[in-house]
């Protein structure tokens, strides 16, 4: 026999239980009477209690609202032992059968879990890991840009340096400008006032930007443009030491709008 009963979690009660609708029941039971007379005296001559027992609920089908029943297992066993007929020993069977598989699915089920979730450990702490190698790369990158920032500043000053110099009869020979322009580059701002610079820029744009990442570039370059223009220079890396403070102050009491 061929069944199409199927069985499902339902909540009964307090409780979530296998379950199935009566009228599958009573379709593969192959009751001639009539499903809500045939229910009722089913409730009736075995005693079953609403809500222990079963549940009921309504639906329209073809315009017609129908009043349907939903089972214990162990209830739909035993209107299937009570009704002595052979289909009534099959679909038990079938039932006891399908309870099985439902069982043994259902350890399996708990034998996975926990493998389940150490995998969910590993992968949070795989994530974990690289969220940190992408933070320390970046922190690397920084560094280098740094680093190359104070390289491009000292080749320029090296340049400034070869150009102002000027060899005579074997010696050096500088005249009072060039002594000038090299004082300038020797007096010019170490590399961690350079980063304080930054920092203090950084820090000025993050409270005047409307938080947007495009606002805050905007301010940022804004603030550079400022500084270079008030010191004279192409560039804040070519500041003096003596600007420093004056420089800091200023960018403290900047107000720029992007």
């Amino acid at each position: 026999m061929s069944m199409v009963i199927e069985i499902k979690k339902e909540m009964i009660g307090a409780e979530t239980t296998n379950s199935v609708n009566s009228r599958e029941l009573w379709t593969n039971l192959g009751i001639k009477k009539q499903f809500g007379n045939w229910i009722k005296h089913q409730i009736e001559s075995l005693g079953l209690e609403e809500n222990t027992d079963y549940v009921t609920f309504t639906q329209k089908v073809n315009r017609q609202t129908l009043k349907e029943y939903v089972l214990t297992l162990d209830m739909a066993k035993h209107i299937a032992m009570a009704s002595r007929t052979e289909k009534g020993k099959e679909v038990r069977k079938y039932f006891i059968e399908a309870e099985k598989k439902l069982t043994q699915v259902q350890t399996q089920q708990n034998d996975i879990l926990p493998a389940i979730v150490e995998m969910a450990k590993v992968n949070q702490q795989i994530v974990q890991s690289n969220q940190e190698l992408i933070s320390n790369i970046t922190e690397m990158n920084k560094g280098l840009h740094q680093m190359l920032a104070g390289f491009a500043n000292m080749q320029q000053d090296l340049k400034t340096i070869k150009r102002d110099v000027v060899i005579i009869n074997g010696g050096l020979n500088m005249c009072a400008d060039q002594t000038i322009k090299i004082r300038e580059t020797q007096d010019g701002l170490h590399p961690k006032s350079i980063d304080l610079i930054r920092e203090y820029i950084n820090n000025r744009a993050k409270v005047l930007c409307d938080g947007t990442d495009t606002n805050f570039q905007s301010i940022t370059r804004a603030i550079y443009s400022y500084i270079n223009s008030e010191f004279g220079v192409s560039s804040y890396y070519h500041l003096k030491n003596v600007d420093l403070e004056g420089a800091l102050k200023m960018i403290e009491n900047i107000n720029i709008k992007a």
